[in-house]
C-alpha cells in the first residue's frame, strides 16, 4: 500500500455554491462583505479588484475566519464597484469566486425608485 505522505493534498475547492453570487447592489458609505468558504482552512488566496490585487486598509480589510475568507469594506465608495475575484493560491487556472459590486452613486438619499 502507499503511505499516506505520498498521496498529494486535494486540490482547495470553494464551498461556495457553484454559481456566482449575484451582483451586490450598495449606496455609498455602506458597508460591503464578501465572504466565501474554502475546502481547507490553511488555504492562501488571493483578492483581486477589477485585474488588480486588493489594497488592504484605508477601511477594507481581508480576513480569515477558519476555512472562510471575507472581504470587508467599511463604507462603499464608488471606487469599490466593480469584479472583485477570490482565488486560491496562485497556480494558473487554480479556482476562483467572481462577485460583482455596484455602487449606485446617481441615486441620492429619499429617491427610491
Amino acid at each position: 500500500g502507499r503511505e499516506a505522505t505520498l498521496c498529494p493534498e486535494p486540490p482547495v475547492q470553494f464551498l461556495a455554491p457553484e454559481a456566482a453570487p449575484g451582483p451586490l447592489c450598495v449606496a455609498p458609505g455602506e458597508p460591503v462583505v464578501l465572504s466565501c468558504e474554502l475546502s481547507r482552512a490553511g488555504a492562501l488566496v488571493f483578492w483581486s479588484h477589477n485585474g488588480k490585487p486588493v489594497q488592504t486598509g484605508e477601511g477594507l480589510e481581508l480576513r480569515a475566519e477558519g476555512p472562510r475568507r471575507v472581504l470587508c469594506i467599511r463604507a462603499a465608495d464608488l471606487a469599490h464597484a466593480g469584479l472583485y475575484t477570490c482565488q486560491c493560491g496562485a497556480a494558473p487556472g487554480a479556482p476562483s469566486l467572481s462577485f460583482t459590486v455596484q455602487v449606485a452613486g446617481e441615486y441620492s438619499p429619499g429617491q427610491e425608485t
